[in-house]
């Protein structure tokens, strides 16, 4: 909620440095516990003790492990997605409103990722 709220803060009116780096610090410590949520959580993954090596011992894909780990980088990956609506990247001849748009996407996406694990 913090960091929403100086994102929030920040895409308004107020552009300052400090907080500007308000914003990134406490959206990345919001993005590592909700990742970590995800992953340990919420998937049942990372597990120390468990027959297959950092996932869990029952897994819908035993044959295809390589499938879990690419599905947790990808995880990071869109979770850092976030940075878009702070950075407003303009990729090629696409607008923030357009990479905005992408990235929705891409979250609804990595929240399919979650039903499946799930």
């Amino acid at each position: 909620m913090l960091a929403m709220g100086l994102k929030v803060t920040y895409s308004g009116k107020n552009k300052s440095r400090g907080l500007f780096a308000m914003t990134i610090l406490s959206s990345i410590a919001a993005t590592a516990t909700q990742l970590y949520w995800d992953i340990v959580m919420d998937w049942g993954l990372l597990r120390r003790g468990s027959k297959n090596p950092w996932l869990r011992d029952s897994l819908i894909l035993s044959e295809y492990k390589y499938v879990y780990y690419t599905c947790m980088v990808l995880n990071l990956i869109l979770r850092l997605a976030w940075l878009q609506s702070v950075a407003r990247w303009e990729l090629g001849n696409l607008n923030h409103h357009m990479t905005e748009f992408i990235f929705a996407g891409l979250e609804i996406m990595r929240r399919g990722m979650w039903n499946f694990f799930r």
